[in-house]
């Protein structure tokens, strides 16, 4: 006997045929789901998105950031005052129409693969975001965790027609671009009090002649925590210790832009996850170049002015730490930070509206609710 998801699967492989669309049977599977939703308005002016990216959802009695674009909602950052509020099983959205766009946090992954998306009529396509964690996807590499997914389930999703496209916070294996986007997480808006300050946004856009930061300063503020996850972090402090040219120091995030515009680079080492962010969108932000070590999604940070290492922060001879090649990047890169409309690209692919348009794109690829 074949399950309702094993059909879904092997419709996937076939071309999707028009079927009629049975709204009372969608509305049935939907709460038999165990997901309990709350209406939720993608076009509310009362949404709390701010002006930079963030994937992280601070606010425990409604979604915040990057998930308030989409139709469906599912899950919520698992913080205790969050799970408090509005209890682990929270989604948001109308399930009396089908989504153009879901946005699953990332534990609730395999929930929706086994409960949710066998709802969805084969003919329907929509675009799916993951993300609000440091769960990495699809293989779940941060050492504190468990994996997430069962094993077949990115998988099956790559091959399922009905979703057009995935866009991924901390993407951790390769995938075919033609199917997946990596994200970045973008800011945390309970570190970044500007999140949502309009004004104090506009001032943080305006050029920055990095160039007279000589000689090269570099800056390492990462915390450093026991475990595996945090060995880079570890290395990388290490590491600035052996360099003269290198400081290290803990920033009150409240003085945080402020005391590192004092610096030419910033040293980026990833925490949960893969994505070294805040980190590197708060260096940008303030007029600083990161320093990076490479992971499978980051290509979205093709084109800015980061310095992408070869990820060995064990090795203080190296040479991308050395003065005269980081003078030499500085020399390259200073351009993109004093010049007003290169400076302006930069912040741009710092926005939700960069990140969002790049999803709408793939929505508008699909044709509203049915396939003919």
């Amino acid at each position: 006997m074949t399950s309702l998801m094993d059909d879904v699967l092997n419709d996937a492989d076939t071309d999707i045929m028009a079927a009629p669309f049975d709204p009372e049977a969608f509305q049935q599977c939907v709460n038999s789901s165990g997901f309990k939703f709350r209406p939720w308005d993608p076009h509310s002016k009362s949404a709390i998105r701010g002006h930079f990216m963030s994937t992280v959802e601070a606010k425990n009695d409604q979604p915040i950031g990057f998930a308030t674009h989409h139709d469906w909602i599912l899950g919520i950052r698992p913080w205790k005052r969050n799970l408090k509020v509005v209890g682990p099983d929270i989604a948001w959205g109308y399930t009396n129409r089908l989504p153009d766009s879901i946005f699953i946090q990332v534990l609730q992954q395999q929930r929706f693969h086994d409960h949710l998306l066998p709802c969805i009529p084969k003919n329907h396509r929509f675009v799916l975001v993951t993300g609000d964690d440091d769960r990495s996807t699809p293989r779940q590499s941060d050492k504190r965790y468990e994996p997430v997914m069962k094993p077949g389930t990115w998988d099956s999703w790559l091959k399922d027609k009905r979703i057009s496209h995935l866009f991924v916070e901390h993407l951790d294996s390769p995938a075919p671009a033609s199917q997946v986007t990596p994200i970045p997480l973008g800011l945390n808006p309970r570190e970044f009090k500007s999140f949502t300050d309009e004004a104090a946004v506009k001032e943080l856009e305006g050029a920055v002649e990095i160039s007279k930061r000589k000689p090269i300063s570099v800056l390492f503020t990462n915390r450093v925590r026991n475990g595996d996850q945090w060995v880079e972090r570890g290395q990388a402090r290490d590491l600035c210790e052996a360099l003269p040219h290198c400081t290290e120091a803990r920033i009150d995030q409240t003085n945080f832009l402020r005391e590192i515009k004092n610096h030419t680079f910033l040293i980026c080492v990833h925490g949960g996850g893969v994505d070294p962010n805040p980190n590197l969108f708060q260096a940008l932000i303030a007029g600083v170049i990161p320093i990076m070590a490479p992971f499978p999604g980051d290509s979205m940070y093709k084109g800015l002015p980061i310095v992408v290492t070869d990820g060995k922060w064990n090795d203080p001879n190296s040479k991308f730490f050395s003065p005269d090649y980081l003078s030499a990047q500085l020399d390259e890169l200073a351009p993109l930070f004093e010049n007003p409309e290169k400076r302006a690209e930069v912040v741009e692919r710092l926005t939700m509206k960069y990140w969002w348009n790049k999803v709408e794109i793939e929505i508008n690829k699909n044709k509203r609710l049915l396939l003919p």
